[in-house]
């Protein structure tokens, strides 16, 4: 797993153009200010959200033909994408409720996700407005990573056991017949490069 400690970003600017139809996901409060730890909590474990690994199941889904990063971005709001950040009153501990928090969506994947295929970064946010002054402010950022593949390879990831799809800023579940129809392409892939390989012996 990968984790930078050097990141930072100013309070309230904007977090690359703020465009969701790109290979990221922004999460807050519903307002663009510092979201307490314990409301972000909710909202990663799927109590007021849907829960993380949902999302990364879909950006691994949605990478799988061509490769790439995507980032879902605690602390950083939908509104035109400002940060606005999470604030840690106990950041060594809260780091580690996070890890843990990761940790146990990450099992929940099928095929299983490597240390390659993730990473979990806290991006610290300057200038934020805080009541206590040994509070710290990040910005969570749990990023999907797919190397580029051939169509004929790509797997299809579930997460406790569903399979998502990120498309043009939206999640979307994988119905029976996607499901199927996303077999037979690949099932039929793999015997065009089977029968062209036999071909040119």
């Amino acid at each position: 797993m990968n984790i930078e400690w050097n990141q930072t970003l100013k309070y309230h600017e904007t977090f690359e153009k703020g465009d969701e139809n790109q290979l990221l996901e922004f999460k807050a409060g519903k307002q663009p200010v510092p979201q307490p730890f314990a409301a972000f909590r909710k909202m990663f474990t799927g109590v007021t959200a849907p829960p993380m690994g949902k999302y990364l199941c879909a950006f691994h889904n949605a990478l799988q033909c061509n490769g790439g990063n995507a980032r879902i971005c605690y602390g950083v709001h939908d509104a035109g994408g400002i940060v606005c950040g999470v604030v840690f009153d106990d950041p060594q501990r809260q780091k580690d409720d996070v890890r843990k928090l990761v940790d146990d969506h990450v099992k929940g994947f099928y095929p299983a996700l490597t240390g390659k295929d993730w990473s979990l970064e806290f991006w610290t946010v300057r200038d934020a407005p805080l009541d206590q002054p040994t509070a710290v402010v990040y910005v969570v950022i749990v990023s999907a990573h797919v190397l580029t593949r051939h169509p004929s390879a790509v797997e299809l990831f579930w997460w406790r056991e569903e399979a998502w799809m990120r498309l043009e800023g939206s999640v979307a579940r994988f119905t029976p017949q996607q499901i199927e129809k996303h077999y037979r392409r690949k099932a039929y892939s793999e015997m065009e490069e089977l029968l062209a390989a036999q071909k040119y012996k």
